[in-house]
């Protein structure tokens, strides 16, 4: 396997495993929150927030594991352009 190939793959695979973590912090984050609300109306609003925050990691998550299969059998061109297409990732 290239050293593109191998570096690439353990970026995606470190981003999903930070992605995980924030996803569990953001439902422990999400927990707290809830149990210090006192109106139903705000309650509503704070599981809709941190659950369209943490539906968002977990969209990312798939598309990282979909790049990561992808990695897995791509020629150097196709790694170019794989790299190109998640560079924000790491922003």
């Amino acid at each position: 396997m290239s050293s593109i190939k191998e570096s690439l793959q353990k970026k995606i695979e470190s981003q999903i495993s930070a992605w995980e973590k924030e996803i569990e912090s953001l439902e422990v984050e999400s927990e707290k929150e809830l149990a210090r609300s006192k109106e139903k109306e705000a309650e509503a609003e704070l599981k809709s927030e941190f659950a369209d925050r943490i539906n968002a990691l977990k969209n990312n998550i798939d598309q990282a594991q979909g790049k990561l299969s992808e990695v897995q059998g791509a020629t150097e061109s196709k790694l170019e352009q794989i790299m190109n297409d998640i560079k924000g990732w790491f922003d």
